[in-house]
């Protein structure tokens, strides 16, 4: 490299990896990415698969994202989640994979993380006909389950609200702001715990 103001070479050791969805190939092929640059980074494809084709990969990827944000914690997962994480499909990928294990994180209320505890579509819900619905239902229902989720990290966090948000993978601020729309700024820890039981 040749540093800013500087007209000396320098030697560097990297290795530069580069993930891309559609892959760099096909965007030069589509006139989107330059030929140039790829044959400059070009020299090694590694396909990775889609989960839902590497099941085997799910036990150690939860106990990966288990260990990353059940914070202080003892968790585990029965054999009854472990069978459903491996059962669903996975449409999301790994970043699904990694939510799904923090929202069951925050439903658990033992040691162990059960089935029910899961937020997995095919799980809890079964087909619905979306005609039934209006916006404003949908935006009902989704403003109950985050307050649901934010009452549980609450009564976790010991009302905690820097600590309930690190594990919400949400800023303070916008915690905070959800707490005062939602009239829950002054709730104390006690009280989420009864608000949520009674939701």
């Amino acid at each position: 490299i040749v540093k800013v103001g500087e007209n000396k070479e320098r030697p560097v050791q990297f290795r530069l990896i580069i993930a891309a969805k559609p892959s760099l190939r096909k965007m030069v092929e589509d006139g989107t990415f330059l030929p140039d640059l790829f044959f400059r980074i070009y020299e090694l494809d590694l396909l990775i698969p889609n989960l839902n084709e590497r099941k085997e990969d799910i036990k150690p990827l939860i106990l990966h994202f288990l260990k990353k944000h059940s914070s202080e914690r003892e968790l585990s997962f029965a054999q009854g989640a472990y069978f459903e994480l491996k059962k669903y499909d996975w449409p999301g990928n790994v970043r699904e994979l990694e939510m799904v294990i923090k929202k069951s994180i925050i439903n658990s209320k033992d040691e162990k993380v059960m089935a029910k505890d899961l937020c997995l579509e095919s799980v809890e819900q079964p087909s619905v006909d979306m005609s039934f619905y209006t916006m404003k239902t949908l935006e009902e229902k989704q403003l109950k389950e985050k307050t649901k989720l934010v009452l549980r990290a609450l009564t976790l966090c010991d009302n905690n609200k820097k600590h309930a948000a690190d594990m919400l993978d949400m800023k303070r601020t916008t915690l905070i702001d959800f707490l005062t729309k939602n009239n829950l700024s002054n709730i104390n820890g006690n009280e989420a715990k009864e608000l949520l039981s009674s939701i």
